[in-house]
């Protein structure tokens, strides 16, 4: 196996930009369908940033049960913070559409209350 050798996990030098682009990709698609309204789904992404984190927790719990002759890639500690960004940003984009949607939501009650008495003047 490549990730595990007898002295060390070793983490091959791509992964840290390949799952970057992986999970940017899922979050981009994610913050689309929930932007334009289109088939969206509540989905567990999250699910994958804490798999991620628990697999590098486990790595340094091993690291810790050997006594170091186990060590925690520099390239899995890369592509934990690396996958923290896409998740990071997807956060700040579902906190703005929510004051989105809630400021034009009261925009559009506050219209219909305006006609409903415009309408009752009449």
């Amino acid at each position: 196996m490549e990730f595990i050798h007898l002295d060390n996990f070793i983490v091959p030098s791509t992964m840290p930009v390949g799952y970057f682009l992986l999970v940017l990709i899922y979050v981009l698609k994610k913050n689309v369908d929930r932007w334009f309204k289109i088939n969206w789904k509540k989905r567990k992404g999250e699910l994958y940033l804490v798999a991620w984190w628990l697999a590098m927790l486990m790595m340094y719990v091993v690291e810790f049960a050997t006594h170091g002759q186990y060590r925690v890639p520099q390239k899995m500690i890369e592509t934990c913070i690396l996958i923290l960004l896409p998740f990071g940003s997807n956060a700040i984009s579902k906190i703005m559409h929510k004051r989105y949607t809630s400021v034009h939501h009261n925009k559009k009650i506050a219209n219909v209350r305006r006609l409903e008495r415009l309408q009752a003047r009449s």
